[in-house]
C-alpha cells in the first residue's frame, strides 16, 4: 500500500525523498521478534500508535495491545531514477523503544534502546524500479503511563551521493548494521 506517499510530491521519478508516511501494516499477538509475522495484519497509521487509535476505526484487537511487542509493515517503490550510483536509505525520525528494521526479509539494523532518529543505508537490499517490503520490530517498553512500541514520528526513503554529511540529531541508544553484500 502505497498510500502515505501521496504526501509527497507528485512526481515520484524526480524527487530525492519519499515519504513513506501513511496506513501501514501492524500486528503484535502471536508474534515472535525475529520472525516477521505472516497471516492476517490490521493497519494503523504511521506516525501514529495502536493505543492511540481507537480500535472501531482500525480494528486494533485488545490482544495486539497487551502484546510485547509490534511489527510494523509497508510496502515502497524505489525509482527507476535512483539506481544513478547513489546511495538509497531510510530514515526514521522516531522510533520509542528499541527495533530491529527489515527490507525484503532481511534484517538492516537492530537498535537497542529509545532511539529518536535512526538512518540506515539499504542500498544493497531494495530492488531498484521494483516493490519492496519494509517490516519493523518494535519492542514495546513502559513509558510513564502505558506500554509503547512505536514508530511515532515521519520515515522518509532518501536517495544520497555516495559520499555527503549526515546529521542525524540525538540517538539515545546504539545501532547495529549488519552487513547489506550477504
Amino acid at each position: 500500500m502505497i498510500l502515505g506517499a501521496v504526501a509527497c510530491a507528485a512526481d515520484e521519478s524526480r524527487r530525492r525523498t519519499i515519504c513513506l508516511n501513511g496506513v501501514w501494516d501492524y500486528v503484535a499477538a502471536n508474534t515472535t521478534e525475529d520472525q516477521i509475522p505472516r497471516g492476517k495484519w490490521n493497519t494503523l497509521p504511521i506516525p501514529g500508535d495502536a493505543a492511540g487509535h481507537g480500535s472501531e476505526l482500525f480494528n486494533i484487537a485488545q490482544a495486539d495491545y497487551d502484546a510485547p511487542h509490534s511489527w510494523f509493515r509497508r510496502i515502497f517503490h524505489v525509482p527507476k531514477s535512483w539506481s544513478d550510483g547513489r546511495r538509497v536509505k531510510l530514515k526514521f525520525l522516531g522510533i520509542d523503544s528499541p527495533n530491529k528494521i527489515f527490507v525484503n526479509g532481511k534484517e538492516v539494523a537492530i537498535n537497542d534502546s529509545k532511539t529518536v532518529i535512526v538512518s540506515v543505508d539499504i542500498t544493497d537490499r531494495v530492488k531498484i524500479g521494483r516493490e519492496n517490503q519494509l517490516a519493523v520490530w518494535v519492542k514495546k517498553v513502559r513509558h510513564s503511563y502505558a506500554r509503547r512500541g512505536n514508530i511515532h514520528r515521519s520515515v522518509y526513503l532518501l536517495c544520497v551521493p555516495k559520499v555527503h554529511t549526515v546529521s542525524e540529531g540525538l540517538n539515545l541508544g546504539t545501532t547495529t548494521y549488519r552487513n547489506n553484500r550477504s
